[in-house]
């Protein structure tokens, strides 16, 4: 049997920018950004897990936030 760890790592940057409103006037808009790192173990080994399937499941996962 084989001790071999597949590791996928996944990296990328979430950019957003907003204005903070505070007592009825608003500031001036300013930027964030974040790095996102993933470090994915597939339990699939030896079978090969697609690219496809680990971003669907990142898309699905972080809809909720977009827009």
């Amino acid at each position: 049997m084989s001790n071999k760890v597949l590791t996928y790592r996944l990296r990328t940057f979430i950019n957003a920018t907003h204005a903070v409103r505070w007592q009825g006037v608003q500031g001036v808009a300013h930027p964030h950004t974040w790095e996102l790192i993933l470090d994915i173990q597939p339990m699939t080994y030896p079978q090969p897990m697609k690219f496809e399937d680990i971003e669907t499941v990142i898309n699905d996962s972080i809809a909720v936030f977009s827009g």
